[in-house]
């Protein structure tokens, strides 16, 4: 019995000297399971890393047996986890969530949601199956039936990746997957997605589609193996057996950029570049450039232009 409460006071003086300046646990009810390396906690049970704040009803955390460190601790039972960095904080609540004291990282498992706000204002919201954030590369990582809400984006994959800065702000954000992203009227589906916030830039990659709803309610579809969407330009770049649907034009060819008018600032010109086609009725038009002007709406074929007109009916003067 006394060698039992002698290991007991070992143990708990180890933990408390290595991580007393990064670990504190709260609980109604703390024991220590010797034969199993670990530490049954109960009631109101609170543990503190670095600024990493778990709480839960009960926890149980795996100690080394070789070095007799808290390695790492693991909440079921519906538990929520928050990082606060002044302003901002993060937050994340699922059916377990678990943190490995060893490499600083929080996984999160069944119906997962995490939230980071600014001044109590959602920025971003990440719904999946699963979640992990390693607060040492400041990284998120989601998978299964992952739904982002930012800004004025819904977008949806099977997994994602976030970068954030110290701070908590998005740096870049990748969905993979069956990805696809709906911003009010317009939408966009990939196999996968990159957006980087300092040039405000996403990228499509791989069987890309986007739809634009243009003020008069038209719009232009784009089929591409690679589509490239700039903000700050308004302007699209698509490239790889690309297909062009604006009104009743239907055109093809290897590269497309979409730009705006300068002064609106709204797409008014489509340009394709390498050998195009462009289908309106009854005609078709190859060349080694076409330009689509929508307001007025007309467009140009330039170099070795060759037009082909179906169906004419010949009268027979005989």
């Amino acid at each position: 019995m006394k060698k039992i409460i002698c290991i007991f006071f070992l143990i708990f003086l180890s933990i408390n000297v290595v991580f007393a300046a990064n670990l504190v646990i709260d609980a109604n009810k703390q024991e220590l399971d010797v034969q199993n390396n670990q530490i049954n906690l109960e009631g109101n049970v609170k543990v503190k890393m670095n600024d990493i704040t778990l709480i839960g009803p009960r926890a149980v955390g795996k100690i080394n047996p070789k070095t007799n460190k808290l390695e790492e601790a693991i909440f079921p039972d519906s538990p929520y986890a928050f990082q606060q960095n002044g302003n901002k904080k993060s937050e994340i609540k699922a059916k377990i969530i678990k943190a490995s004291l060893l490499n600083k990282i929080v996984q999160a498992s069944g119906n997962t949601q995490s939230v980071t706000m600014v001044n109590n204002q959602p920025v971003i919201i990440i719904n999946a199956d699963m979640q992990e954030y390693d607060t040492q590369i400041e990284q998120m990582r989601a998978n299964g039936s992952v739904i982002v809400h930012y800004q004025d984006i819904v977008a949806y994959g099977d997994k994602a990746v976030v970068d954030v800065t110290k701070k908590g702000d998005v740096k870049k954000m990748q969905l993979i997957g069956n990805a696809k992203i709906n911003q009010k009227d317009n939408k966009a589906y990939a196999d996968k997605f990159i957006y980087t916030a300092s040039n405000e830039e996403i990228v499509s990659i791989g069987n890309t589609y986007s739809k634009m709803i243009m003020d008069d309610g038209k719009q232009i579809e784009v089929w591409a193996q690679y589509q490239q969407y700039n903000k700050p330009a308004n302007t699209i770049l698509a490239s790889n057996k690309v297909t062009i649907y604006y009104d009743d034009y239907k055109a093809y060819g290897p590269k497309v950029t979409v730009f705006p008018d300068k002064k609106t600032n709204k797409f008014n010109k489509i340009v394709f570049l390498g050998r195009s086609r462009i289908v309106e009725k009854n005609r078709s038009i190859d060349a080694d450039k076409i330009v689509i002007t929508m307001e007025p709406k007309n467009f140009t074929a330039i170099g070795n232009v060759k037009t082909i007109i179906t169906d004419i009916d010949l009268k027979n003067d005989n």
